[in-house]
């Protein structure tokens, strides 16, 4: 059999599965729907610049991925031979510039939502508003892309137009592709890592959180953002003390936002989540290569009273230098051995370290005709609270929040607070966590109120009717709910509404199909959000009633069979007579 437009066929990673059960249970969500602007100055060729854009698509596999779930037990990536870039340009030069700006604001606040059934992942919209001024935005969907991308995809673009505006044939080596690195992580021991972090997180107990300052279902699920920009001369104190410490500035971040934790939560075990580029070292060409990488990791950072700040930093940057082997291990896997068994999450709040500046690499890139400025993106994550720590001459510290647990003024009262305690550390890093928790000017007061226990058990009561099905398997989930998140849920009440996220989702599904002796895909968690729904359709499986679905996933096995359909597929390609050589 031939297949039409297709490339290449493997499987999905964890992460990727993990974003995928997203999209299935929000579809008209944006959240994962990637997005930067930047403005351009100069006369852009813009068929040269269409051009450039669609020889990155035609270059690079992932570029040209879709994913496939619908009937597989697993998702599949699927890599288009071919895949046409949606362009749009938008002339506002009619315009006055204030009808420009909110025209251009108007399409910035829309929600847009990037399929994973649709290849490119991707489309880039140009507007102008003047002869030479433009504003660019490109959309992309995370389980195509990582941050780490951003530049070079971008400076790929802007290599390819300047040699189109030349006159120059640029000649590029053929890519690195994603499937190379999809062999190295099936390759890889999921045992030994599973080990190695439940050693890490060995008698942890509690996960820490800032405390809710209200969870408002009311409100509509939106973002806010805070930042804070620090002076040169503070930023070159910080790079100094981490010099001379001999750790890195990331570690400086890390530990400040878990103080911050601890402090707040009466904890001196705090764990929180990091973003981690998880390209590994010993893969050629990784740092060139375009797809998701990038991996959620559980951070641990312990201390005493008497513990010196010098000394809480330097067994840090320790246990992240231990991490880095282990760095492919999904965070199920990682929660599932975890001495904290509850099917709530192990961290809500998340920090990421932007090694990878995007204006530094255009600068570098661009040459007098065009210039880039006030790029922007639209970072939002699933946590309450994202740490977003962006390098350079002055440190930029984004906190991006969810606006149904905290407001502006309590954001930017923690952001302040970070900063604070960022510069204890750096004036003083010989003295004491206790010297510094006892600093009214680090910690005034707590920066959010904590709800009573009460309070805390009525954050996501259901008004509903908790009457149960008779059959045994509505109790059984109920049970299962109870056991993982702690509370009651009313029979039509949406698992996500009432504070279910992948992973608690992916520990029910696995103890469904223990418990009542079953397979089912684990989508299904995600089209059947109801104790109601899903129990119709699990009784219909418990009794043998023949379901559709059912017997997709079992005539689809193809997931375990990524690698020879890959092989197959090289083959047939390959012309007779030549040399059948296999390479990534």
């Amino acid at each position: 059999m031939r297949l039409h437009n297709v490339e290449d066929i493997y499987p999905a990673n964890y992460m990727q599965q993990l974003m995928l059960l997203h999209v299935y249970s929000s579809p008209e969500s944006d959240v994962l729907c990637e997005r930067f602007s930047c403005n351009l100055t100069g006369a852009v060729d813009e068929h040269s610049f269409l051009r450039a854009w669609q020889d990155v698509v035609n270059r690079h596999s992932s570029l040209r991925t879709v994913f496939l779930w619908e009937g597989l037990e697993k998702p599949l990536q699927i890599v288009r031979s071919q895949a046409e870039l949606p362009w749009r340009k938008v002339d506002l030069r009619h315009l006055t510039p204030q009808a420009q700006e909110r025209e251009i604001d108007a399409y910035s606040a829309s929600i847009t939502v990037v399929r994973p059934e649709q290849a490119p992942m991707m489309r880039v919209t140009l507007f102008q508003t003047g002869d030479t001024d433009y504003r660019l935005f490109w959309h992309y969907h995370h389980l195509i892309l990582d941050g780490w991308c951003n530049s070079l995809i971008l400076t790929e673009v802007f290599e390819r137009y300047e040699a189109y505006r030349q006159g120059i044939a640029l000649s590029l080596a053929p890519a690195k592709p994603y499937s190379s690195y999809m062999s190295w992580l099936l390759k890889q021991d999921m045992k030994q890592a599973e080990y190695f972090w439940k050693q890490y997180l060995n008698d942890f107990r509690e996960p820490v959180s800032l405390p809710l300052a209200r969870y408002d279902s009311s409100l509509p699920s939106d973002y806010g953002e805070v930042s804070i920009t620090i002076n040169e001369i503070l930023t070159e104190q910080l790079l100094g003390a981490a010099r001379r410490g001999q750790i890195t500035l990331n570690t400086m971040t890390q530990c400040a936002w878990a103080l911050l934790l601890g402090y707040y939560a009466n904890s001196s075990d705090v764990v929180f989540g990091a973003a981690v580029s998880g390209r590994p070292s010993e893969l050629q060409e990784v740092e060139t290569m375009i797809g998701l990488f990038i991996n959620n990791l559980p951070i641990r950072i312990q201390w005493t009273a008497d513990s010196l700040l010098l000394n809480v930093l330097k067994d840090a940057h320790i246990s992240q230098m231990e991490i880095k082997e282990y760095e492919h291990c999904p965070l199920s896997l990682i929660q599932d051995g975890c001495s904290y068994s509850s099917g709530s999450r192990l961290f809500n709040s998340l920090i990421v370290f932007e090694n990878y500046p995007v204006s530094e690499a255009l600068e570098e890139r661009l040459g007098n005709d065009v210039r880039v400025s006030d790029i922007a993106d639209n970072l939002k994550t699933s946590y309450p609270m994202t740490v977003v720590v962006v390098p350079g001459a002055q440190l930029t510290i984004r906190l991006i929040y969810q606006t149904q647990y905290y407001d502006q003024r309590q954001a930017a009262e923690v952001l302040g607070c970070l900063n604070d305690i960022l510069r204890h550390m750096t004036l003083e890093p010989q003295s004491t966590v206790a010297h510094m928790f006892g600093l009214q000017h680090v910690f005034p007061e707590s920066p959010v109120a904590v709800p009573s226990s009460e309070e805390k058990s009525d954050l996501f009561t259901a008004d509903d009717d908790y009457y149960y099905p008779n059959h045994t398997v509505g109790r059984q989930i109920e049970r299962l709910w109870k056991e993982l998140m702690g509370t009651r849920m009313g029979i039509r009440d949406n698992f996500f509404e009432g504070g279910a996220h992948s992973i608690s989702l992916f520990t029910m599904h696995s103890r469904l199909e223990s418990e009542l002796n079953i397979r089912f895909p684990i989508v299904e968690m995600f089209k059947q959000p109801t104790i109601e729904s899903l129990s119709i359709f699990l009784e219909r499986i418990v009794s043998s009633e023949p379901s559709p679905i059912m017997e997709l996933s079992k005539a689809a096995r193809g997931v375990e069979r990524g690698q020879k359909q890959r092989e197959a597929m090289a083959k047939r390609r390959q012309p007779v007579g030549t040399d059948r050589k296999r390479g990534h």
